[in-house]
């Protein structure tokens, strides 16, 4: 059911509108220059950080950051916790609460932020049928005129502070285009060890699903489903493909496991 996406796992915690025009020509601080080192150069992403340099009236900043090319040339982002609302010039915000889940839809240089609930009382714009639980988004990919994406399931544990929450699986959101009106949540897997959706590749058959299983580190798995028929999945066991997941068939990666 998916597609490969340029993912930004960056907190973003800058200013948004609702909708509105933004300057990409801005400059940015001469202190940000280049860094190389042997075999990688790193410079500024300078389109990015005029487009999310925003100051009010819709998304104002937020983690578990995925991008989505749509079919008619718009780009989704999806969002982890977001705050809504203004920022003050000098890049402090009011004190506000998070919704723990928001998206925007780029159009140029437009950007519309998708959030429920209204200006004054924002909601998470997907959400659990359990009021326990919330979603973060995972990764996502176009099918016909469908998004389909993970939704991570999370439930606060009352332990840990700010990380006292648990995994608990995930479900599939579908929206339809060109509206990105949800029109479906899906059970997809129930487990407080494996994280489905963390990253999504699609080839010319196959569109391959990777999870994280969180014992003695993380490990990475993997599934796939054929483009003709995204209803069955395969799950590789470490020689072969079979229908049913095995949770310690990790994959063999050069850098580690860690994905």
């Amino acid at each position: 059911m998916w597609k490969s996406l340029f993912t930004l796992f960056i907190v973003l915690t800058l200013c948004s509108c609702s909708k509105d025009e933004i300057l990409l020509d801005k400059e940015i601080s001469s202190s940000q220059e280049k860094n190389t080192s042997p075999g990688l150069e790193v410079e500024p992403a300078y389109y990015y950080l005029n487009l999310f340099d925003r100051n009010g009236g819709g998304w104002t900043g937020s983690d578990g950051t995925y991008s989505l090319p749509l079919p008619d040339g718009r780009v989704l982002w999806s969002f982890g916790d977001t705050f809504l609302g203004t920022v003050n010039p000098d890049y402090s915000r009011p004190f506000s609460g998070l919704i723990n889940n928001s998206f925007m839809i780029q159009d140029g240089s437009n950007m519309i932020t998708y959030h429920g609930g209204t200006t004054e009382n924002p909601e998470a714009y997907v959400k659990p049928s359990n009021p326990d639980y919330f979603y973060w988004p995972g990764d996502a990919t176009v099918i016909g005129d469908r998004v389909l994406m993970y939704m991570q399931i999370i439930h606060l544990t009352g332990a840990g502070g700010a990380f006292g929450f648990e995994h608990l699986g995930a479900d599939i959101a579908i929206f339809q285009l060109p509206s990105f009106e949800l029109i479906s949540l899906l059970p997809y897997e129930l487990s407080t060890d494996i994280l489905p959706g963390v990253s999504i590749y699609e080839e010319s058959q196959y569109i391959y699903s990777y999870a994280t299983r969180s014992v003695n580190g993380k490990n990475t798995l993997v599934s796939r489903v054929h483009i003709s028929d995204p209803s069955s999945e395969e799950y590789w066991n470490g020689t072969e493909w079979q229908s049913s997941r095995v949770i310690n068939a990790y994959m063999k990666l050069d850098n580690g496991q860690n994905l």
